[in-house]
């Protein structure tokens, strides 16, 4: 059996999921403000759960951690989406991208954007 050779100057794969991974967490920390924070991860949760209206959710990120949200105003421009739009993601675990402030100890998201796909 032959094993193929890898050219030290071909990215791995992991190398380029890390590079997009960055790219997309560095596009939501450009919308971002100081002071305010980002985070990438699966849906996982939805407050309340039997109303189109989102006020929450809960994000599990790659590492494991999981991130409970309030939904503030939300920006819809350059690809953004309405919280509303989480459902789909509940329900495909297409990971985003949530761009959030810090307000009494509650993180509150203002801006929802698709992510690219890892391994939570």
């Amino acid at each position: 059996m032959t094993l193929p050779i890898l050219s030290p100057r071909r990215p791995s794969r992991r190398a380029g999921l890390l590079a997009t991974l960055a790219l997309a967490s560095g596009a939501v920390m450009a919308a971002c403000g100081p002071g305010d924070a980002s985070a990438v991860g699966v849906v996982v949760a939805i407050d309340p759960s039997a109303t189109l209206e989102v006020s929450g959710f809960t994000l599990r990120t790659a590492d494991g951690e999981t991130l409970a949200f309030a939904v503030g105003p939300v920006e819809l421009d350059s690809g953004a989406f309405p919280a509303s739009h989480l459902r789909e993601h509940l329900a495909t675990s297409q990971p985003i991208a949530v761009a959030y402030r810090m307000e009494d100890g509650t993180r509150v998201a203002y801006r929802l954007v698709d992510a690219p796909w890892f391994t939570p």
